[in-house]
């Protein structure tokens, strides 16, 4: 009988994070929704595409 060897944790944990970004990535072209990612030591808005966006986006609600 044959074990299966699982993948490394480290993979594992790289794999996650990857499939994580992707969804993320995913809702924001869906729902135009920035993202947060940092840029020179600072907090920017970038949209799908990676582009900086000079301000946040207007929202009628608040409460998401």
């Amino acid at each position: 009988m044959t074990q299966r060897t699982p993948p490394s944790l480290m993979e594992g944990i790289k794999q996650g994070i990857e499939a994580a970004g992707q969804a993320l990535l995913e809702d924001s072209r869906r729902t135009g929704r920035p993202l947060a990612t940092l840029r020179e030591g600072k907090v920017v808005l970038v949209d799908a595409d990676g582009r900086i966006m000079s301000e946040p986006p207007k929202t009628t609600n608040a409460a998401h």
